[in-house]
């Protein structure tokens, strides 16, 4: 089953991790904890560009293959993760 997460990126839902707020990272009061894991992250080369403006990402999903920016909030996220439709588990 595979979670949409905006700008044509599908995430397995087996590999999700966790779903973020975007601020937790990149927000002027984020703990300097979580700009090191950024930076741990991108180093390893596991965070993938935003294609869109990097101001409107509002989720990070980290996922086992990496991480992925996302324009979605991440309640938004999780409601679809949960989601029947979106999950591909629809039954009639």
């Amino acid at each position: 089953m595979f979670l949409h997460i905006g700008d044509g990126v599908s995430v397995d839902l087996r590999e999700v991790i966790g779903i973020f707020d975007a601020d937790l990272f990149t927000g002027g009061d984020s703990p300097a904890e979580n700009a090191d894991f950024l930076d741990w992250e991108r180093r390893k080369k596991r965070v993938s560009p935003l294609d869109t403006d990097r101001n409107q990402a509002k989720s990070l999903v980290v996922a086992e293959d990496g991480d992925h920016w996302s324009i979605l909030a991440p309640s938004t996220l999780y409601g679809r993760s949960k989601d029947p439709w979106c999950i591909g588990e629809f039954r009639k």
